[in-house]
């Protein structure tokens, strides 16, 4: 097996892995960038947030309840738009970046679990994951959350490995914000807690004596993990409780009103086949091959005695989490179980890396030859979806320009009709606000597909209208940047 030996070639092998992630993340840019209703929307709103100057304290309502997710991804979109001020794709632009520097994590995971090759087999499965290369270009909060999942896991290993503070104070925060950005990622939590069982508890039983100070460093860990949970704690006694009460009336009465198939077999052998097939390849033949060698090889390893501390303490909590899920009354959205990425790529590595180092030519020419497939795969994959991709950019685009042509003097102030709920509106807002004419006195327009039910039509694209009317009809919502902020972020004072 070919392993690079000199610093030098490893560096360029790993700069190699991450310019081909870069590469398939920011291919087709303008066609893939995702451009729908709630992305529209929250980047208007970060616009809002960014041009007057405030600072957002709660996020998005979640789907499932009356309560509202951390702010920490509106901050992120704020940063974006702040550091790439020069261009109205900051958002885009930056979680790109942020799944290129999945890539780049994934790699040191490996680096701190083993060696310099497992974090090269990490990286490049994180690199050709089919679900990360679509979501790349996709500003939404779950998606963030799947980054700071990955530093969860980053800094747990960091911790095993070194046994520093700082590195239990980095899982915290890491944890608290990926709980803020999405509370199905409350899962991780079962990591923390059988380390610091086997801290506690188990250490005491071994060893004959109990040793408070490793003990009472996980104050570092609650101390990280409130400072990046604080939003949300403040929002909740600025409002009386208000978002646990709603959140802990879905999780004890609210999900068992919604019927939802949660028979083990489709649980077994079709949900978790689709998600780790979305993760590692795309095609149903190498899903469960991989799906395979992964789970006889960790059996096989863990029999042998050769599994590390990392990996056994990984492995208890997946059981965990894998039955807890099981019995979690919710829709089976792929979207919401991306916070599960970076372990499901873990797993799948560390059996790749440890057959790839096996004694056996045979095996180590066969899992180099998986691996070929789950590239080659991967790749015919990207080139057969990613680049017939399209949005509404291009009908954005024209639209805009169509206005400034026709009114250069003029500011606009869009609507969106209650009946005709589309993204365009948002999206006309924001692109048009970058170039500074959006004011809530310019002229009212609506936005709206080819069945508007009022106004004169004056720009006319593939995707959508806009007419012209006078004063604010019926059923017609502004869309305006501070209209939209003030609806999502201060609705409760």
């Amino acid at each position: 097996m070919f392993k690079p030996k000199s610093k030098s070639s490893k560096m360029l092998l790993l700069f190699f892995v991450l310019l081909v992630g870069g590469f398939l993340r920011f291919f087709n840019f303008s066609n893939r960038l995702s451009l729908s209703i709630d992305q529209a929307r929250d980047v208007l709103l970060v616009q809002a947030a960014v041009f007057e100057n405030k600072i957002p304290l709660v996020g998005c309502f979640a789907s499932a309840g009356a309560f509202v997710f951390g702010p920490q991804f509106y901050w992120f979109l704020m940063l974006a738009m702040k550091v790439l001020f020069f261009t109205p794709f900051s958002p885009w632009i930056a979680m790109g970046i942020v799944s290129i520097m999945f890539i780049l994590v994934m790699f040191f995971i490996g680096l701190h679990t083993e060696n310099w090759f497992l974090g090269i087999v990490l990286a490049f499965l994180a690199s050709f994951a089919p679900a990360q290369i679509e979501i790349s270009l996709n500003p939404t909060h779950h998606i963030l959350a799947g980054f700071f999942s990955a530093l969860c896991l980053l800094f747990f290993v960091l911790y095993l490995k070194k046994q520093r503070k700082i590195f239990l104070f980095s899982w915290g925060i890491s944890l608290g914000i990926s709980l803020g950005l999405h509370y199905q990622t409350l899962m991780l939590i079962f990591l923390p807690i059988i380390v610091f069982i086997n801290t506690a508890i188990f250490s005491l039983l071994r060893k004959k004596k109990f040793s408070w100070r490793r003990v009472l460093r996980w104050i570092y860990f609650v101390l990280g993990f409130l400072i990046a949970f604080s939003p949300l704690i403040i929002f909740d006694l600025l409002t009386n409780f208000r978002n646990i009460s709603s959140l802990l009336d879905y999780l004890l009465i609210g999900q068992y009103r919604i019927y939802v198939p949660n028979r083990w077999l489709t649980y077994v052998f079709s949900f978790w086949p689709q998600l780790w097939g979305l993760v590692i390849s795309g095609q149903s033949v190498i899903v469960y091959l991989t799906l395979c060698i992964t789970l006889v090889g960790l059996l096989f390893y863990f029999v042998k005695k050769e599994i590390p501390k990392s990996v056994y303490y990984l492995g208890i909590s997946f059981l965990i989490q894998f039955i807890t899920l099981r019995y979690y009354r919710a829709e089976r959205l792929f979207a919401y179980y991306i916070f599960l990425h970076p372990i499901i790529i873990f797993f799948a590595g560390w059996v790749f890396w440890k057959i790839l180092n096996n004694k056996n030519k045979f095996l180590r020419i066969g899992m180099a030859s998986v691996i070929f497939f789950i590239f080659l795969t991967s790749s015919v994959s990207f080139f057969t979806t990613e680049i017939k991709r399209s949005n509404i950019l291009p009908s954005l685009q024209k639209a805009k320009a169509s206005l400034i042509t026709k009114f250069p003097n003029d500011k606009f102030n869009f609507y969106n009709h209650s009946d005709s709920f589309i993204a365009a509106s948002y999206a006309m807002s924001y692109f048009t606000n970058f170039d500074g004419k959006v004011s809530s006195d310019g002229l009212d327009l609506g936005v709206c597909t080819s069945d508007c039910p009022e106004g004169e039509v004056i720009v006319e694209t593939y995707d959508f209208r806009i007419i012209k009317f006078e004063g604010v009809l019926d059923n017609w919502f502004s869309v305006d940047p501070k209209v939209v902020y003030s609806s999502m972020e201060e609705w409760w004072k």
